[in-house]
């Protein structure tokens, strides 16, 4: 339901329907796959390394309406399959 709200609050009128089937299929995926999460321990040096399974490069960003006009961004790669989640939290209602 949550999803759902969220959606609906961003989305011009045409685009709910077909955001609401989308919905829809991702609870019935959802709602198949069991999964447990896992937190894996994160230090630079197994992040430098480019042979393992997971690491962390940089790109060059630049922006004109940020805190700072150039920054190195980190980029996460993996070369496995990995299901991330959005933590979101409903504030004063909303």
């Amino acid at each position: 339901d949550f999803q759902r709200l969220l959606s609906a609050s961003f989305h011009p009128e045409g685009e709910r329907d077909a955001m609401s089937e989308v919905l829809t299929h991702l609870d019935n995926a959802r709602r198949q796959v069991r999964s447990t999460p896992a937190f894996v321990p994160v230090t630079p040096e197994r992040l430098r390394d480019v042979t393992g399974k997971e690491w962390v490069r940089f790109i060059r960003s630049s922006s004109t309406s940020r805190e700072v006009n150039e920054w190195a961004q980190p980029i996460y790669v993996t070369s496995g399959v990995e299901i991330n989640t959005l933590v979101l939290a409903r504030r004063r209602g909303e």
